[in-house]
Protein backbone atom coordinates (compact mmCIF):
# COMPACT_ATOMS: atom_id res chain seq x y z
CA UNK A 1 0.00 0.00 0.00
CA UNK A 2 1.23 3.45 -0.78
CA UNK A 3 0.24 6.66 -2.45
CA UNK A 4 0.13 7.69 -6.07
CA UNK A 5 2.35 10.20 -7.79
CA UNK A 6 -0.74 12.37 -8.29
CA UNK A 7 -1.66 12.26 -4.59
CA UNK A 8 1.84 13.09 -3.37
CA UNK A 9 2.02 16.05 -5.75
CA UNK A 10 -1.28 17.36 -4.42
CA UNK A 11 -0.13 16.91 -0.84
CA UNK A 12 3.19 18.67 -1.28
CA UNK A 13 6.35 17.74 0.59
CA UNK A 14 5.53 14.96 3.07
CA UNK A 15 7.20 15.73 6.41
CA UNK A 16 5.72 13.04 8.69
CA UNK A 17 3.93 9.70 8.41
CA UNK A 18 2.29 7.63 11.12
CA UNK A 19 2.63 4.07 9.91
CA UNK A 20 0.09 1.32 10.60
CA UNK A 21 1.38 -1.02 13.29
CA UNK A 22 2.50 -4.50 12.28
CA UNK A 23 -0.16 -7.04 13.23
CA UNK A 24 -2.95 -4.47 13.16
CA UNK A 25 -6.20 -5.43 11.50
CA UNK A 26 -7.29 -2.81 8.95
CA UNK A 27 -10.61 -2.36 7.22
CA UNK A 28 -11.09 -1.18 3.66
CA UNK A 29 -11.90 2.53 3.53
CA UNK A 30 -11.10 3.12 7.21
CA UNK A 31 -8.17 5.20 8.52
CA UNK A 32 -5.05 3.23 9.41
CA UNK A 33 -2.46 6.01 9.72
CA UNK A 34 -1.83 9.65 8.93
CA UNK A 35 0.62 11.87 7.12
CA UNK A 36 1.55 15.53 7.18
CA UNK A 37 2.85 17.87 4.56
CA UNK A 38 3.58 21.56 4.70
CA UNK A 39 -0.01 22.06 3.50
CA UNK A 40 -2.12 19.72 5.62
CA UNK A 41 -2.52 16.70 7.87
CA UNK A 42 -4.45 13.82 6.35
CA UNK A 43 -5.52 10.32 7.15
CA UNK A 44 -4.23 7.28 5.32
CA UNK A 45 -7.05 4.88 4.41
CA UNK A 46 -6.70 1.14 3.91
CA UNK A 47 -7.40 0.15 0.29
CA UNK A 48 -8.28 -3.40 1.38
CA UNK A 49 -9.17 -5.21 4.59
CA UNK A 50 -6.66 -7.48 6.25
CA UNK A 51 -3.68 -7.56 8.58
CA UNK A 52 -0.60 -5.32 8.36
CA UNK A 53 2.36 -7.63 7.74
CA UNK A 54 5.15 -5.06 7.27
CA UNK A 55 5.47 -1.28 7.59
CA UNK A 56 8.10 0.75 5.75
CA UNK A 57 10.18 1.91 8.70
CA UNK A 58 12.42 3.92 6.35
CA UNK A 59 9.59 6.46 6.18
CA UNK A 60 9.91 7.23 9.90
CA UNK A 61 13.28 8.92 9.34
CA UNK A 62 12.78 9.83 5.67
CA UNK A 63 9.10 10.60 4.96
CA UNK A 64 10.20 12.49 1.85
CA UNK A 65 10.67 9.09 0.18
CA UNK A 66 6.93 9.27 -0.48
CA UNK A 67 7.58 12.29 -2.71
CA UNK A 68 10.83 11.10 -4.23
CA UNK A 69 9.81 7.52 -4.98
CA UNK A 70 6.08 6.89 -4.37
CA UNK A 71 6.03 3.61 -6.33
CA UNK A 72 9.29 2.12 -5.10
CA UNK A 73 10.95 3.33 -1.88
CA UNK A 74 7.96 5.33 -0.60
CA UNK A 75 5.54 2.45 0.00
CA UNK A 76 3.70 2.56 3.35
CA UNK A 77 2.90 -1.02 4.33
CA UNK A 78 2.04 -4.49 3.11
CA UNK A 79 -1.36 -5.91 3.99
CA UNK A 80 -2.30 -9.59 3.95
CA UNK A 81 -5.83 -9.44 2.53
CA UNK A 82 -8.73 -11.04 4.35
CA UNK A 83 -11.37 -10.63 1.63
CA UNK A 84 -9.50 -9.64 -1.52
CA UNK A 85 -12.08 -10.63 -4.13
CA UNK A 86 -14.80 -8.49 -2.53
CA UNK A 87 -12.45 -5.59 -1.72
CA UNK A 88 -11.21 -5.40 -5.30
CA UNK A 89 -14.79 -4.80 -6.46
CA UNK A 90 -14.91 -1.64 -4.32
CA UNK A 91 -11.75 0.00 -5.67
CA UNK A 92 -12.00 2.97 -8.02
CA UNK A 93 -10.81 2.06 -11.50
CA UNK A 94 -10.95 3.07 -15.15
CA UNK A 95 -13.03 6.09 -16.07
CA UNK A 96 -14.17 6.60 -12.47
CA UNK A 97 -10.55 7.17 -11.47
CA UNK A 98 -9.94 9.50 -14.42
CA UNK A 99 -13.06 11.50 -13.52
CA UNK A 100 -11.97 11.70 -9.87
CA UNK A 101 -8.51 13.00 -10.79
CA UNK A 102 -9.99 15.58 -13.16
CA UNK A 103 -12.37 16.81 -10.45
CA UNK A 104 -9.49 17.06 -7.95
CA UNK A 105 -7.43 19.10 -10.41
CA UNK A 106 -10.37 21.47 -10.93
CA UNK A 107 -10.96 21.73 -7.18
CA UNK A 108 -7.33 22.67 -6.56
CA UNK A 109 -7.38 25.23 -9.38
CA UNK A 110 -10.39 26.95 -7.79
CA UNK A 111 -8.69 27.03 -4.39
CA UNK A 112 -5.60 28.66 -5.90
CA UNK A 113 -7.62 31.35 -7.74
Amino acid sequence: MGTTDFAQKLAGQIVYIELPQIGRAVEQGKPCGSMESGKWVGRVYAPISGKVEVSNEDLEDNPELMNESPYEKGWICKIRPSNLQEDLKNLMKGEALVDFIKSEIERVKKIKE
